[in-house]
């Protein structure tokens, strides 16, 4: 059974999700989380819920949606997925974060490319890309 914990974070109120095959396995969606106040919501509902963070599932590579992929890379591991045309945005990301007077995202992490179609296995659950 798939069990999700559900975020807002930073002042956009980016959407980021927890995914668990429920025995455990898990990844994070769009880690929009910006400050220890937010990445320790995700750890605690990590640690609460006995959640191994497998990966990270980049539905796009906007800054809002990346503030939290280098802690969750760094403190659980794991790959991060993203589709390679995101890459232009990604190498924009600072640029486009400080025209909106926002922090600029760490993006010195390196991700797998992912296309429509393909599999993701996290744990019991197999998520196809669309």
């Amino acid at each position: 059974m798939i069990k999700i914990c559900h975020f807002f974070c930073n002042p956009y109120g980016e959407c980021a999700y927890v995914i668990s095959d429920g025995a455990g396995a898990g990844a994070v969606i769009d880690p929009g989380f910006l400050g220890e106040d937010e990445t320790a919501a995700l750890d605690t509902c990590l640690s609460e819920r006995g959640i191994r963070l497998q990966a990270v599932l980049l539905t796009h590579a906007h800054f809002d949606h990346i503030y939290g992929v280098k802690h969750c890379t760094e403190r659980y591991g794991g790959p991060v997925y993203l589709h390679p045309d995101e890459a232009v945005i990604l190498s924009d990301a600072a640029l486009i974060a400080a025209e909106g007077r926002m922090p600029v995202p760490d993006t010195q992490w390196s991700f797998l490319e992912v296309h429509e179609g393909d599999m993701i296995r996290i744990g019991d659950l197999k998520l196809r890309v669309i």
